[in-house]
């Protein structure tokens, strides 16, 4: 009952006058240790059973707020109203810039006040993504199906590949049209040429010989998409009608297509349809209308009438066909030859024309004079044996390979002291040797017997090109020559 009555004496008394400011809170306190206790100990177990027991310091919180707190002596930390539990009402403080701090398990991350090297998560083009642990709703570059973040260090580092939903698209280099739905589809500035001329239905890379053939192809080889400008844009084209399409594009070779003649092969537009088509040189050695570099990709370099048939062709603007390779046809029209050599008396010539820009191969063949022994004694340079069958016919569409060539000769002098005779390639030409030479030179006044190897590396120029077996003799001495019928002339092209 005693401590009912003090606990009033400070709820109804003290209280109030200290609400009006008729004590101050050391007085209080002296009140409340001289009501509460008798005697001198103020901080005994009764004091602090009667404030616990009574809850004095909540009663006295709810009237006086924080004055009884600093009466108490009790903590105190931030300002205004006191709070009960039941049912708060709080109200989130707005905490400013803080000055440093470290950021864990945020979301809604501003990207865009990133500046510097992290800048480049706004690039142009940029993809934006649903990602795991909440949505970016600033673009994320995307390279190769990765994304990029910000590392321990500062800066970007690779994510990985990106989960989640593309969201948005922005067109940009290498990304012309398109839309993202759930089934749509979108378009790239790919560069493809994906196919290769040949004269063969189905066969990419002829390895059999072609002879006097009237088809032109161009077949799927690592693929079946050609890039091709359009007027607007670079854009990648199927040739083929299906998947299992072996075949790919083809033209049908008439009169119109003269012997002896080069041809630049184009692919090019016909109302949207990818079509193989031709123009021809102004010789065998220079072309009509110059070759130009577009967006990566070889084409015409102005407008050409392109023909894809015996009896049509088409106009087509500069840059808008893609240059695939070129052809040379044969001494009579329409025909196109490639075929490898052969042994025979006096070689079987070999003639490759067709030459691929594009996804070239390397092509060996091998040209033999297998017949009897003969000699010659003139110092003039000839084709060996006089045979047109030993050289070897090819084409370059544009000069970037070199061609190696090697010719083996098998030759016995005459007994006289320093009778020779010499021995190599010519490069379009039966009376020169090209670059060095190798001959078999007697010693002295007996037979000299040699079975030797010219070898030469060669750049030629566009156009058609003939690598000639030549010889020579000493202009006195009668020398025999394919002293062991195997004289062979070996050639590796690029085709």
């Amino acid at each position: 009952m005693r401590s009912i009555i003090r606990f009033l004496f400070v709820s109804l008394f003290l209280v109030p006058s200290l609400a009006f400011g008729q004590f101050t809170p050391t007085q209080i306190q002296g009140q409340i240790n001289a009501n509460f206790y008798t005697g001198a100990d103020t901080t005994g177990p009764e004091a602090n059973s009667v404030l616990n027991n009574m809850n004095v310091s909540y009663v006295a919180i709810l009237l006086l707020g924080a004055n009884v707190y600093t009466a108490l002596q009790l903590p105190l930390n931030g300002s205004g109203a006191i709070t009960a539990t039941t049912s708060p009402a709080f109200v989130t403080p707005a905490l400013g810039t803080p000055a440093s701090g470290t950021l864990t398990n945020t979301t809604g991350f501003p990207l865009a006040n990133l500046a510097g090297a992290d800048a480049t998560f706004l690039a142009a083009g940029a993809i934006a993504v649903n990602t795991t642990g909440g949505v970016f709703t600033q673009p994320v570059t995307w390279v190769n199906g990765h994304g990029t973040k910000i590392g321990p260090s500062g800066g970007l580092v690779d994510t990985g590949a990106i989960p989640g939903t593309v969201t948005s698209l922005t067109t940009g280099p290498g990304l012309y049209s398109g839309t993202i739905t759930a089934t749509g589809t979108i378009s790239l500035a790919d560069r493809h040429t994906e196919g290769r001329l040949t004269l063969q239905s189905g066969v990419p890379v002829m390895t059999a010989s072609q002879s006097a053939q009237t088809t032109l192809y161009y077949a799927p080889y690592i693929g079946s998409l050609i890039s091709i400008y359009n007027g607007t844009n670079l854009q990648a084209y199927q040739f083929t009608s299906s998947a299992s399409d072996t075949v790919g594009l083809s033209i049908a070779l008439g009169s119109n297509w003269a012997a002896n003649s080069v041809y630049d092969v184009f692919v090019a537009l016909n109302s949207s349809t990818p079509t193989l088509c031709t123009v021809v040189w102004t010789s065998t050695t220079a072309r009509a209308t110059s070759l130009a570099i577009y967006n990566g990709i070889l084409t015409n370099s102005a407008q050409v009438t392109c023909r894809y048939s015996n009896s049509a062709t088409l106009t087509v603007p500069a840059n808008q066909a893609t240059y695939v390779g070129s052809v040379y046809t044969n001494g009579s029209t329409g025909t196109i030859d490639y075929t490898f050599g052969g042994a025979a008396s006096g070689g079987t010539a070999a003639t490759f024309g067709v030459w691929n820009y594009y996804n070239r191969v390397s092509v060996q063949t091998s040209v033999k004079d297998s017949g009897s022994t003969y000699t010659y004694s003139s110092a003039t340079v000839r084709q060996a044996r006089a045979s047109a069958g030993n050289q070897v016919t090819f084409l370059t569409g544009v000069a970037e390979d070199a061609v190696q060539s090697s010719y083996t000769s098998g030759v016995a002098t005459s007994s006289n002291l320093n009778s020779f005779t010499n021995f190599g390639i010519g490069l379009d030409t039966t009376s020169a040797f090209t670059n060095v030479y190798s001959n078999c030179n007697s010693n002295s006044n007996a037979v000299q017997r040699c079975q030797t190897t010219n070898t030469t590396t060669l750049q030629p120029a566009i156009g058609q090109h003939v690598l000639s077996a030549n010889e020579g003799g000493d202009g006195g001495n009668t020398n025999t020559l394919d002293n062991y019928s195997l004289n062979t002339l070996f050639v590796t092209l690029r085709q």
